[in-house]
């Protein structure tokens, strides 16, 4: 599980993830007008879009890829990210996994 440390309180950013074969790119929205961070994912060509960032779930479920994301919010309050500073402030975090990780929480092997 690795920790996505360069999210910032920009409204809109993208990211580039490297990962074991290959890297993805992950853009961040934060909408204010629902107080809500989204994300869209482009690895290998295949592209989700308006995936909404939430606490302690899986984001990339039974999307068949080698990864998937997990939102912790640090202040133990348990709500979503809803601030344009929560990933800035550390009240959230979130992580990149691999399989491991995602078998781990699942509770079950995963396959691709």
């Amino acid at each position: 599980m690795r920790k996505i440390i360069d999210i910032t309180s920009d409204a809109s950013q993208e990211h580039t993830i490297t990962l074991e074969d290959n890297e993805l790119v992950l853009s961040l929205r934060f909408l204010s007008v629902v107080a809500c961070w989204f994300m869209d994912v482009d690895y290998k060509g295949k592209k989700i879009t308006g995936v909404k960032v939430s606490n302690s779930t899986l984001h990339m479920n039974a999307k068949g890829y080698p990864f998937d994301f997990y939102c912790v919010d640090n202040s133990g309050f348990k709500l979503d990210p809803y601030k344009l500073d929560d990933f800035e402030s550390a009240r959230c975090s979130l992580y990149i996994l691999d399989p491991a990780d995602m078998e781990e929480i699942r509770g079950v092997a995963v396959e691709f």
